[in-house]
């Protein structure tokens, strides 16, 4: 007897009579183990209290790595013994289907957890192009879960905007004319009438060289306008002197505009007005022959912050008068005119959505129409060959060429558009000019990226949805020198930037 007692009294553990037992991390002395019929289970490493001891996984067993979804592969790192282990296998341990031995098909899983889902070959694959910039054309050919491109020919699928060819382009290759020393050069009408057509730049003039490189002062510019405002064929000089004051109450403007007659050299018209307590003290104008009689007649807009008036002033006096005034107005500015209805008069549209001519209502004895588009329009020309405006409006996914509307109304780019060209880039400009020197207006849009700039030409007729693939003309160009593109009478104008190794430039081309 004393032998069996001694036997089972090393089977219990010593205990601290100041501490009592040990008991693991989380044990509860009141579970209930009686009525739960698991007191009896071992206690695996699946974060669930198997043995109803009221600890989970105890932690008297060391770390290591489990096969969480039982497919034979460790994945989940636990706080209890698991194996000796410690390099996981599985990436998804929570799907018995991924696993190293799985194989690879087209579902967008890494199935066989080497780093990456859906390689070509994958069964399940579609033999096409790989759109790896996202570009619209395939580089790369072969089987592809998700080939991306309907067509191959990128020369470089890591780059979004090289499309079919990735040489970059020298600026001046396609510009048979350019004017160094100067950007922002116009083309105007022949405004001595000795049958060349002139440059003008800031109140010079210069006859305009057939090709070839000048410098601004190597054409010899003399004083003289830009603008016919008799009627008599000959450009006479606006000069505008206007002037504001400000203080802490706000501003005032002081308008004074003069034209002197290119042909007598006498003062035509002269008109001055002031403008009290304006608060942005900005003014805009432009010049329209409303009345189709051959004078231009000055628009002008006043800014007071809040909205402004618009004043019609005829110039064919000492002291013209104003002939009316509309408004007020918010937010308005004009854009260069045109003939919107085809009447061979001319309208001026104005971005807040007014456009003067002959049309519904009656503005200063010339018809209006009120419209609203958005964004609004960026430039004009006859994109589809009925004799009528269109306007060219862009925003971040796409160009759109939308007829000025004739009728009041909302209007959308989107909605009105009878042609678009989907775009990328951080900046697009376009215009309507004639690009190839056919004598109609073709699209040319200028997109700018961080590394770059591209230039697409799309020929007149336009209609229709287009994209990058249908450009007569794509060229790529560095990101330096930055450039300007505007429509001209004689093609596309293109005004460079100044850079540290080179002189502003502008250039006429053809594409």
């Amino acid at each position: 007897m004393f032998l069996f007692l001694l036997a089972c009294a090393a089977e219990v553990p010593s205990v601290d009579p100041a501490v009592g037992p040990e008991a693991p991390p989380g044990t509860s002395d009141t579970a209930d183990t009686a009525d739960s019929g698991c007191a009896s289970k071992e206690e695996p490493c699946n974060g669930v209290d198997d043995d109803c001891d009221g600890a989970v996984d105890e932690v008297r067993r060391p770390k290591g790595l489990v096969d969480a979804d039982g497919d034979g592969f460790l994945g989940t790192w636990v706080e209890c013994e698991g194996v000796s282990s410690t390099d996981a296998m599985d990436c998804a341990d929570d799907d018995p289907s991924v696993h190293p031995d799985q194989e690879e098909v087209c579902n967008g899983k890494d199935d066989d957890c080497y780093g990456g889902a859906d390689p070509e070959g994958s069964p399940g694959c579609i033999e096409g192009w790989l759109d790896a910039d996202g570009d619209g054309l395939g580089g790369a050919t072969g089987c592809f879960c998700e080939p991306g491109a309907t067509q191959g020919g990128d020369c470089d699928d890591t780059i979004s905007w090289m499309g079919e060819s990735c040489a970059l382009a020298d600026l001046r290759a396609p510009t048979w004319l350019v004017i160094t020393g100067q950007s922002g050069i116009e083309e105007v009408q022949d405004c001595d009438a000795d049958g060349v057509t002139e440059l003008y730049r800031k109140g010079s003039r210069a006859p305009m060289p057939a090709a070839g490189t000048w410098g601004w002062d190597d054409l010899e510019p003399t004083p003289g306008g830009n603008e016919d405002w008799t009627g008599d064929g000959i450009c006479d000089e606006f000069v505008d002197d206007s002037s504001t004051r400000s203080d802490r109450y706000g501003c005032d403007a002081h308008l004074d505009y003069t034209v002197t007659d290119g042909a007598s050299g006498e003062v035509w018209g002269a008109f001055t007005l002031d403008v009290v307590g304006s608060t942005y003290c900005w003014n805009e104008e432009t010049t329209i022959d409303a009345d189709g009689d051959g004078d231009r007649e000055l628009l002008i807009y006043v800014d007071d912050g809040v909205s402004g008036p618009v004043y019609l002033v005829p110039m064919n006096g000492d002291e013209a008068e104003v002939l009316c005034e509309a408004g007020p107005f918010v937010g308005w500015g004009f854009a260069p005119s045109v003939d919107v209805d085809g009447d061979g008069i001319e309208d001026v549209p104005i971005y807040s959505g007014l456009t003067f001519g002959p049309a519904a209502d009656n503005f200063c004895g010339y018809g209006w129409v009120s419209f609203d588009l958005w964004p609004y329009p960026l430039k004009f020309g006859d994109a589809d060959g009925d004799g009528k405006a269109d306007m060219v409006v862009s925003d971040a996914s796409a160009v759109y060429v939308v007829p000025i509307p004739t009728t009041a109304g909302s209007y959308t780019a989107a909605a009105e558009a009878i042609a678009t060209v989907g775009v990328r880039g951080e900046s697009t400009t376009a215009v309507l000019t004639d690009a190839d020197g056919d004598g109609r207006d073709d699209l040319v849009v200028l997109t700018r990226f961080p590394e770059g700039q591209q230039l697409h030409v799309y020929d007149h007729p336009l209609s229709g949805a287009r994209s990058w693939a249908d450009a007569r003309v794509a060229l790529n160009f560095a990101a330096e020198p930055s450039f300007r593109i505007a429509a001209g009478p004689s093609g596309l104008r293109i005004d460079v930037a100044a850079t540290a190794t080179e002189e502003a430039w502008t250039g006429w081309v053809r594409l």
